[in-house]
Order: structure tokens, then C-alpha cells, then sequence
């Protein structure tokens, strides 16, 4: 743990002309290389003098954080002879500096993103909606009703019923005059049977055409 009147700057390896950027960069970095979770397989030792490098990093983050000129007077290269007072007016009754102590800081998210099984389960999230957003995009395959004959089924965009026209065409009775007979109607993902000859696109669905029937 962070040892009472230790030099914070020292600690974080910065110079005591650091900024409040560089102090937070250096605690960043130490603490990115120091933290136990960045070492999960490490023995139980190895991790207990991890969590007290850590513990350390952050009191001298937090002093310098908190108190940056009043730190850099007390360790720095321009203290006076008045530090020895300063330390006894801060000093609690056993005579040394009181110097807070804190639980080690995680890394937000640091631990989770280390982990192959957080890879695997993102990669499924997102195969996950890559189909969900392909269904929704994709129409849905048209219900083909029933071969019926033209007796049954009144004139109309129905299978069984024929076509008249060229540029614009109409469906009819097969008994009239007509350029082709709807065999089926299918959606876009669906396929025409193979007797058609071509297609008529409306609401949504293709309309299978055999200009031969």
C-alpha cells in the first residue's frame, strides 16, 4: 500500500512539472499495466503484490488529482525549510501525514473486452441482427392460391385468368382474346414455374405469365 509522505510523483514516474494530463496519462497507463485483472492467470502472490501496486498508483493519483501545487511544493525541487512545519500541522496525533487510502480502480469494461468468450458472444449478437434486419428488409414470400378454371375464378388478377395487351395489360377470360394465361404468383424471393415466358409485377408479387397457354 501507498506508504505515509511517499512521493506521488516519483510513484507515477512523472516529473514534478507534470500537468493534470500527464498525471492522469501516467495513472492510466500504470494502472492498465499493475491492475490484477490484467494478469488472471498470475499466482495468488503475484496478484496480492498487484492489488497493493495498484492501491498504491491510485493514493498518488488521488493526491495529485486533488492537491497538484500543494504536492508539487511538498516533494518538489523548490520545497522550503517551512515543509517540516507543514507536515506537523497536517500530521495526526501519531505525527505522521494522514494519506488516504483507496480500494483499487478497475478499468471500466478493461477486465470484460480481455476475454475471448465477450468476442464470441458479440459476434452472435451481431450475426443475430444481420438476420433479424434481412427478415424485416426482405419481403414476405407471396401465398399462391389454388390452380382454379377460369369458370371458377371471376376476371381478375387470378391465377388461371389470361392477359390482353402489350404495353398495358389487362386480365380477361381465357375465352377472349387474349396474349397469355397467369400460371402462378410467387414473391420476390420465390421462382416462377418453368413454363413462364415472363412476368407482371403488382402489389407486391410477381405475376407468372405463359404466353403460350
Amino acid at each position: 500500500m501507498a506508504t505515509p509522505g511517499s512521493d506521488p510523483f516519483r510513484v507515477l514516474g512523472v516529473p514534478y512539472s507534470a500537468s493534470p494530463a500527464q498525471v492522469y496519462e501516467a495513472w492510466r497507463a500504470a494502472i492498465k499495466r499493475l491492475h490484477p485483472d490484467a494478469a488472471p492467470h498470475a499466482s495468488a502472490d503475484t496478484r496480492a503484490r498487484l492489488t497493493d501496486e495498484t492501491a498504491r498508483v491510485n493514493a498518488a493519483y488521488q493526491s495529485l488529482r486533488t492537491d497538484l501545487e500543494g504536492m508539487r511544493d511538498l516533494f518538489g525541487p523548490s520545497r522550503t525549510a517551512a515543509r517540516p512545519a507543514a507536515s506537523s500541522a497536517s500530521s495526526g496525533s501519531s505525527g505522521h501525514t494522514t494519506v488516504p487510502q483507496y480500494v483499487p480502480a478497475r478499468v471500466p469494461g478493461g477486465w470484460l473486452f480481455r476475454r475471448p468468450i465477450t468476442w464470441i458472444l458479440l459476434t452472435i449478437a451481431f450475426l443475430a441482427g444481420l438476420v433479424v434486419l434481412n427478415d424485416i428488409g426482405s419481403p414476405a414470400p407471396a401465398q399462391s392460391p389454388t390452380v382454379s378454371t377460369t369458370r371458377e375464378v371471376p376476371a381478375g388478377w387470378y391465377v388461371g385468368n389470361c392477359l390482353a395487351g402489350t404495353q398495358t395489360v389487362v386480365p380477361v377470360k381465357c375465352e377472349h382474346p387474349h396474349t397469355g394465361r397467369i400460371v402462378a404468383r410467387v414473391g420476390a424471393q420465390e421462382y416462377c414455374p418453368a413454363e413462364t415466358d415472363g412476368t407482371v409485377y403488382r402489389e407486391n408479387v410477381y405475376f407468372c405469365v405463359d404466353t403460350d397457354a
